[in-house]
């Protein structure tokens, strides 16, 4: 293989925070390489096995960036939740630039557990139920059958304690190389944090004018039918796909189809809004992060009020 640069910035997390909206953007920017797919989540063996496994086959993802590109880089949102992967980019790359998008976490919860029932790895419609499981789960009780992920991903409040894992990044990383987005902000402004992430990549403007909705809600007509297709897909069909994109990239691998299944989402696949949550479950999930939300601010220095107020959004 041929001298490939190292990948110099990372988007971190964190989940549902607007980080795929945020990776399509910077896509096109001319001077940014960004790794396709998005996540390989190499760092974050923890969390699950990832298609790449040695630093080869990983850095062959970056082998098209050329001169133009100031940085090339990446975006799987498991690395700030993870115990291992921060210490492992650190050491990967010392001087590499950290990106974070941060969403008040009751929020975050909640479409985590949608994002998890769309892909099948989640079982229980119901998010309150999933919640009260948790501690089942962590003792490997109540799992989903057929998903080859990683229970830690239905660990809803700490995948989502952001204010743990943004002191953990601290330890670790100068702040001077850390740039944080509050997912409020940018779907405020999406222009105007985007260009203060371009200042601080030291990166001249685009002129992108244009910020399309990306990665919006996606729900079933029949979850219960779709939950068991996924799961089948995760199972089965998943493994072969990876051969098949290992192939695509380095040489190895094997072939497979994939039409029916896109045949399927298209009938099945609806998108929009989640429901609300209960206002009495929301207070309680309030009191549960309150802690995360003001060791957050403190670090921070954001004013996060609003994630502690009264009331369902």
């Amino acid at each position: 293989m041929k001298n490939i640069r190292k990948p110099n910035f990372f988007i971190v997390g964190a989940p549902k925070s607007g980080t795929t909206a945020m990776s399509e953007y910077l896509r096109t920017h001319p001077n940014i390489y960004l790794s396709n797919p998005k996540e390989p989540g190499f760092f974050s063996k923890d969390i699950f096995k990832p298609l790449f496994q040695s630093e080869e086959e990983y850095l062959s993802l970056f082998a098209a960036a050329n001169s133009n590109h100031t940085y090339i880089g990446e975006g799987s949102v498991h690395y700030l939740y993870s115990k291992e992967a921060l210490p492992k980019i650190r050491s990967f790359n010392p001087e590499a630039r950290i990106i974070v998008m941060l969403r008040n976490p009751i929020n975050m919860a909640h479409a985590w557990h949608s994002e998890m029932v769309y892909g099948g790895i989640e079982s229980v419609l119901d998010f309150e139920y999933a919640w009260s499981i948790q501690t089942d789960r962590e003792q490997g009780r109540k799992l989903p059958k057929y998903s080859s992920y990683s229970s830690s991903l239905l660990l809803y409040k700490k995948v989502c304690q952001i204010g743990s894992q943004v002191k953990v990044l601290l330890d670790i990383f100068p702040r001077n190389q850390i740039h944080f987005i509050l997912f409020d902000d940018f779907i405020s402004d999406t222009n105007k944090e985007y260009q203060k992430l371009l200042r601080f990549l030291n990166l001249p403007d685009d002129n992108r004018v244009e910020f399309p909705l990306i990665n919006e809600n996606r729900g079933y007509k029949w979850p219960r039918l779709a939950i068991s297709l996924r799961a089948i897909k995760r199972y089965f069909y998943t493994p072969l796909y990876n051969l098949r994109r290992l192939k695509k990239l380095t040489g190895r691998g094997v072939e497979t189809g994939t039409g029916l299944l896109r045949m399927v989402d298209k009938f099945i696949i609806i998108k929009g809004g989640r429901l609300p949550l209960r206002p009495e479950f929301h207070q309680y999930l309030q009191c549960e992060f309150r802690d995360e939300i003001l060791l957050l601010q403190d670090l921070l220095g954001w004013r996060l009020d609003k994630w502690l107020e009264n009331k369902t959004k």
